[in-house]
């Protein structure tokens, strides 16, 4: 089924000559056919979702909301093949040759039926008509209208369905059917009949014993029908219920009932016949003004409007929108501009209302009042109970045309007193919150905006010829305010209001990143105001959260690492964490990972350091790094089991559990966790945390040799080691120096990697450490290799050799055969290369060690061409790249494919070549090393020009 249409309408899809079924949930389930026949239904959950979509006819009911209702949000695997299975059994129950009754629309399902179709449509349009008629003072019609309503309710709704959602709408329904008694009582009373509805009340009163509105309805029977003692003992029962279960006692309005009774009040004793509502001569224009520079936002203004479309025929109740996002990101200014673009289309008026969520909530009661108001009610007509003001603000807006704009809502149970029951009427919410809970027409979680959209909202306030002289200082402003759309209002307003500065100037003062927040305010408009609304509305478990995020200053964290830093459970701070989702403080980038926006990460720092508990703070920032160290350090195990791993874990004072990672897992870990680790070596060092500064640097090690990104490797080690060296750890500085060494290797900077790799020869072998000492050796040995000194790389690979071969230390004996095996082809000598390379691949397969028999495959490979055994030198070095690949070595991958793409070459396999480079342009991507990928680029460039030649 496609998307509806303005026309579309249930009724098309109904039998022949209007005929179709009729759907009863106002008691147990029921469905009958025209002959007034009922229809067998199967059992279970097939019952319980028919029921379900019954709530919403018309409507598209998800998959997704259908499975957690049927299943309590614990569904089995098979839930949706289950779902499927029951929408079937219903469609075979309930269909006929001319109907269609259930619907598969996009992501879900709809029962096609019209409002009338089903008891409770019909019990409502009954209702709505009854308020009608008592408005325009035909009490006696509106009596029979409310009685016909109430006739349809055969007990409780659904009854006999066991489903934890629909019990939950069955306590909504059946607040209903109590508005409607008290409805009926009022207008029965007003027409006189005190004696006859005595009776009644008291069953009522009975079985609602402490719904307030009804016992005051009985007393007033009572008492109209000359009993006045019984309307004194039942107010005295109900102020003893109230006290004993409550601890409360009756609302004022029923004291004040019971104060007219003793003193025999002939107004309460004598039929009261109510006038009608005055005319509705008023047609409230309450809307803001619009924002004369609105930039941007087109495709969100375009789908709020058309979701307040009125008049399309869809059986809603209300066309609601609700509007989400943080403060700043620009919810009033959207909603205003949509509901004035809609307003033409609410002929009966415009209201608004600023329910202040986030500072001091208007009660529900006290905004109908102002709803009402605007509405044109007297004060003397607006009752002082919420129920009847919602009820008297329904009746008001049954038959008009009329947009509601409500700003700034707390949350659902604020606003869902204040929506009209009108299907004519919209309602446009916003809130900071996601009101997930209030069930909406459309929902919008507004983002920041694009780069296109804050230069073009920046340019229209600051002026075009002013931002095209100075692009780049532009970019650096805009850069600060992230797409926030009030930092860039304030931005651009701090220019328009100093016509001498240069947009230079304000890019100076906001690189500042302390000085952020006080200089994004001008006038009344401050970014620090309008963060601090949405935190001081948080738990205090929250806050603290919050500000510990900012002290924390990641990019980004995953649940795991937050708990640690909350020094909770993870199931604890993923509850935590999603509140301040919800109420917009950080984003949700996926299921279990959390980022801030960045200027109010900057507000969570400042938050923390001006009001956190310092010695609580370092201790969650030592509880993260170790939580990160020893997660690195039993990952690079599972990466290289046996190559040598200094001792990278906390030390022993810290209690952090580390995540445990899969074998095939830990690249994506990795690739997920770098940008977090990088700017947590900082935070060690900002800390003081120098022990763990430097082990976490070097826990890196073991990733960069599998996955690349050597040019951050580079600062993240040079960082690593001046806290090795601050702190005299002469074991940490070596390390850090092989470390740095091969990143400045990796980076071409081979005159600091030789001066590196040197003092790292050096230091282990103050320390009298032989393995640290045989690793230096081969390292140097690489880097002359790399840097084309092949007799040089030959002496230190030697050098190395001996030492493994002395020490026992077969992993790297066998990584120096491979290597000697190398650079003896690249001397000319082949054949003692591959002699060199077989040897090196026997130890590693003796090991075990599938990263070591890579290696020496593709050096074999490479011997292999050199002697001009073309086949087998392509067997060799696709197994090396097999290897490589099932073990998501992306760096060695890529090297390999690029040496194999030559072997191609030499076979004439044009195509294979040209797929092997663009296989290692890929891989090299994902590092984001540009030398490499212009290497490779320019060698497939070569292949094309071959090709051609």
């Amino acid at each position: 089924m496609t998307r509806r249409g303005r026309n579309w309408s249930p009724d098309r899809f109904c039998g022949k000559g209007g005929e179709t079924l009729r759907f009863d949930i106002l008691g147990p389930l029921e469905v009958r056919n025209a002959d007034d026949v009922a229809v067998r239904l199967p059992g279970g959950r097939a019952r319980a979702l028919l029921a379900l979509l019954c709530v919403s006819p018309g409507r598209v009911v998800s998959r997704d909301r259908l499975i957690d209702a049927l299943w309590d949000c614990s569904p089995p695997a098979s839930a949706t093949t289950r779902l499927q299975g029951f929408v079937s059994d219903l469609r075979r129950a309930l269909s006929t040759e001319s109907e269609i009754v259930i619907l598969t629309s996009g992501g879900g399902y709809l029962l096609v039926a019209a409002d009338d179709h089903i008891d409770l449509g019909r019990a409502r349009g009954l209702i709505a008509q009854a308020r009608a008629l008592r408005e325009k003072g035909d009490v006696a019609a509106a009596a029979a209208r409310m009685a016909d309503a109430l006739a349809l309710w055969r007990g409780r709704a659904f009854d006999g369905i066991e489903c934890a959602t629909l019990q939950v709408e069955a306590g909504t329904i059946e607040q209903e059917y109590v508005d409607g008694l008290e409805l009926l009582a009022e207008l029965e009373l007003s027409l006189g009949r005190h004696g006859v509805l005595v009776g009644r009340l008291t069953e009522w009163a009975a079985r609602y014993p402490l719904r307030e509105g009804l016992q005051a309805l009985l007393m007033r029977a009572l008492a109209g029908s000359g009993r006045q003692s019984e309307a004194i003992a039942a107010y005295h029962e109900l102020r003893g219920r109230l006290v004993e279960e409550l601890g409360v006692d009756p609302a004022p309005h029923l004291q004040q009932l019971y104060a007219s009774i003793l003193s025999g009040d002939r107004d309460v004793m004598a039929p009261e016949v109510q006038a009608p509502l005055p005319p509705r001569v008023l047609r409230p224009a309450q809307l803001p003004a619009d924002t004369a520079d609105f930039t941007g936002r087109g495709e969100q203004a375009r789908e709020l409007g058309a979701a307040l479309m009125p008049g399309t025929g869809r059986p809603v109740a209300v066309a609601l929108s609700a509007v989400s996002g943080g403060g700043g990101v620009g919810k009033t200014t959207l909603a205003v501009h949509v509901a004035h673009r809609v307003a033409p289309n609410y002929p009966d008026g415009q209201l608004y209302l600023n329910l202040r969520g986030m500072t001091n909530p208007l009660r529900p009661a006290d905004a109908l009042g102002y709803l009402l108001a605007g509405l044109g009610v007297p004060d003397s007509r607006i009752a002082a109970d919420l129920e009847t003001r919602a009820a008297l603000f329904r009746s008001l807006l049954a038959d008009r045309r009329v947009l509601v704009v409500l700003d700034d809502a707390r949350d659902a149970a604020q606003v869902r007193p204040l929506l009209p029951g009108s299907a004519t009427c919209g309602v446009l919410i916003t809130s900071r919150n996601g009101l997930a809970d209030l069930e909406a027409s459309r929902r919008l979680d507004l983002d920041v905006l694009t780069e296109s959209e804050s230069y073009s909202l920046f340019a229209r306030i600051v002026g075009p010829d002013r931002v095209a002289a100075e692009p780049d200082a532009t970019r650096a402003v805009l850069r600060v305010c992230a797409g926030l759309p009030l930092a860039v209002r304030i931005a651009a307003a701090r220019l328009t209001s100093r016509p001498t500065w240069r947009i230079a100037e304000l890019a100076s003062r906001l690189s500042d990143r302390g000085r952020q927040l006080d200089e994004l305010k001008v006038g009344d408009l401050a970014l620090r105001t309008c963060f601090e609304v949405s935190y001081a509305g948080l738990p205090l478990s929250a806050a603290r959260a919050f500000r510990l995020l900012g002290a924390i200053d990641l990019p980004d964290i995953g649940v795991h690492a937050a708990a640690e830093l909350l020094d909770d459970t993870v199931s604890q701070a993923s509850d935590i964490l999603e509140s301040l989702v919800d109420a917009n403080l950080l984003r949700s980038t996926t299921a279990d990972r959390y980022s801030f926006h960045d200027l109010l990460r900057g507000f969570a720092r400042e938050l923390e350091f001006r009001n956190g508990n310092e010695e609580d703070r370092v201790a969650a920032v030592r509880r993260v790094l170790a939580w990160y160290l020893n997660t690195c350090g039993s990952t690079v195990r599972i990466m290289d089991p046996r190559a040598p791993h200094f001792p990278l874990n906390a030390p022993a004072h810290t209690h952090s559990h580390p995540a445990m990672i899969t074998a095939g897992k830990y690249v994506d870990w990795f690739e997920t966790e770098r940008p977090a680790i990088v700017s947590l070596v900082d935070r060690a060092v900002e800390y003081d945390a120098h022990d763990l500064a430097w082990r976490l640097a070097a826990a890196l090690g073991g990733f960069h040799k599998n996955c690349g990104f050597w040019h951050g490797g580079v600062r993240v080690n040079e960082v690593g080691l001046a806290s090795a060296r601050k702190i005299g750890d002469r074991a940490g500085e070596a390390w850090l120096m092989n470390e740095l060494g091969i990143a400045y290797l990796r980076t071409r900077r081979f005159t600091d990697a030789a001066e590196q790799l040197e003092q790292c020869l050096r230091a282990w072998t103050e320390l009298g450490d032989q393995q640290g000492r045989g690793r230096a050796l081969g390292n140097l040995g690489l880097m002359h290799r790399e840097s084309g000194q092949f007799e040089a790389a030959v002496r230190y690979y030697e050098r190395s050799l001996e030492v493994m071969q002395r020490i026992g230390d077969r992993y790297f004996e066998g990584l120096c055969l491979s290597n000697l095996g190398d650079v003896s082809r690249q001397l000319g000598a082949p054949a003692d290369g591959a002699r060199f390379c077989e040897r090196s691949i026997a130890i590693s397969r003796d090991l075990h060690d599938e990263a070591g028999e890579a290696a020496g495959l593709i050096h074999l490979g490479l011997c292999y061409r050199d002697l001009g055994r073309l086949s087998e030198s392509v067997i060799t070095q696709e197994a090396a790249v097999a290897i490589w690949r099932r073990n998501h070595n992306w760096f060695h991958e890529a090297e390999g494919l690029y040496k194999l793409s030559e072997t191609y070459l030499e076979l004439g396999n044009w195509q294979s070549a040209a797929e092997s480079c663009e296989r290692a342009i890929s891989l090299t991507g994902r590092v984001g090393d540009q030398d490499r990928i212009d290497d490779f680029r320019d060698r497939l460039r070569d292949l094309r020009r071959e090709k051609r030649s």
